[in-house]
Parts: C-alpha cells; sequence; structure tokens
C-alpha cells in the first residue's frame, strides 16, 4: 500500500510519465506499421516511393515531437521537485 503523505504530487507525476510513455509507444508503434504498409503496399517506383516516405516520417517526427513535449515538461517537472526535496 503506497504512502501517499508528502509523495502524492510525485505519484501524480509518475502516473503522468507513464500515461505519455504509452502514448509515445502507441505513436511510435503506429508509425512503424504505417512506414512498413507503405513500402509494401506502394504504387509507386523507387525514388517516388523514397520521397514520399521521407515527407512521411518527417510529419511523424515532428508529431512525436510536439506529443513527448508535454512528456518533457513533466518529466523536468518530477526532477526539479525532487532536487527540491533532496535539497
Amino acid at each position: 500500500m503506497a504512502h501517499r503523505g508528502s509523495q502524492g504530487s510525485s505519484e501524480q507525476g509518475e502516473e503522468g510519465l507513464d500515461y505519455y510513455g504509452k502514448m509515445l509507444l502507441a505513436a511510435l508503434v503506429g508509425a512503424m506499421a504505417g512506414a512498413l504498409a507503405g513500402i509494401l503496399l506502394a504504387p509507386d517506383r523507387g525514388a517516388e516511393t523514397r520521397r514520399r516516405l521521407r515527407t512521411g516520417v518527417l510529419r511523424c517526427c515532428a508529431s512525436t515531437r510536439e506529443k513527448l513535449r508535454p512528456l518533457l515538461r513533466c518529466a523536468c517537472g518530477a526532477g526539479d521537485e525532487a532536487q527540491e526535496e533532496a535539497g
């Protein structure tokens, strides 16, 4: 049984990290599945397929970067709290 005294806020931070970690994993798995399907089902030839794949990967990276920002803020906040508590 978890003690909820002074650790309540850090437990909430861990739950947030778990949520964003799962969200990130789902996004990465989806991106990989999409890339694989794109390669296997590509109606175009080499150069055009590579160009389209590159565009898709760049969009995915930008989207992932935007989704990671809250996770980074949460992790930095948890780190700052831990540093203050250790103090």
